[in-house]
């Protein structure tokens, strides 16, 4: 049975959620349009539902939709209303900006590199890069052991709905 919820409880969950994003560096009507597509019902929406429902500007909305896209956390879906684009979360979205960032992590590398030949490896001066690359390099060899676990982990949960599990509640 479906559990009935209040609107505006689900829209106070959803400003919940893009507090959180904002505070991870995501500008506010970004975040605020993901918060709002983790919950909405139906999960597709129209710019103009998003405008609504949020109570943002129509230009707001197309910069934050072109946004969201180019980060492939949204995509473009079949809308009821016809004619107009829906948007939606991207199936596994997250994951492919973990692994994004990835690539940026590895491309600082040989920047760090650089710099440390131009102020001397051993340097006193260069022991701040010498940490950036370290904790860069730790994340190189980590995050795609850990994005592999949770792809399989995330195909054994999507089996089952995607359920909380025990030690999630």
């Amino acid at each position: 049975m479906a559990r009935r919820v209040r609107e505006q409880d689900v829209q106070a969950f959803a400003e919940e959620v893009a507090l959180y994003y904002e505070s991870g560096g995501l500008p506010r009507i970004p975040a605020r349009v993901l918060g709002w597509l983790m919950v909405c019902d139906p999960p597709q929406q129209t710019a103009a539902e998003l405008v609504e429902a949020l109570s943002i500007s129509k230009a707001s909305a197309s910069n934050t939709l072109r946004l969201l896209q180019s980060l492939r956390l949204i995509e473009r879906a079949p809308s009821g209303s016809g004619r107009a684009a829906a948007y939606r979360l991207c199936d596994d979205g997250f994951t492919g900006l973990f692994e994004r960032k990835l690539q940026a992590l590895t491309a600082f590398r040989p920047l760090a590199d650089r710099g440390l030949a131009l102020l001397g490896a051993d340097s006193e001066r260069a022991r701040r890069l010498r940490e950036s690359r370290a904790l860069n390099r730790f994340w190189e060899r980590e995050l795609p052991r850990l994005t592999a676990k949770w792809r399989r982990q995330r195909r054994r949960l999507a089996k089952d709905g995607f359920p909380v599990e025990e030690d999630d509640a």
